[in-house]
């Protein structure tokens, strides 16, 4: 699995990041959440599961949330834990 460059914290000790742009021909983005714990190396913690098909990378707010883009472009959807 490769990385994309888009990621970003969700908190202090989560980032989030994706798969998408290596993962496109496969099938929808995929996202996960990466724990940072100080205490040993990032460790890939789950899965993002999303309700509806999503497009492109994911941005963080920092706060515990992160938006995506809808496939068509038209609409931002915000998510949280």
């Amino acid at each position: 699995m490769l990385w994309d460059y888009g990621c970003g914290f969700l908190d202090e000790e989560t980032v989030i990041a994706g798969t998408t742009e290596q993962d496109e021909e496969y099938g929808q983005p995929r996202h996960w959440l990466v724990s940072t714990d100080a205490a040993g190396p990032p460790q890939v913690s789950a899965r993002i599961a999303y309700p509806f098909p999503i497009s492109g990378g994911v941005k963080a707010f920092g706060d515990g949330t992160w938006y995506t883009v809808s496939t068509t472009g038209d609409a931002l959807h915000v998510w949280s834990r």
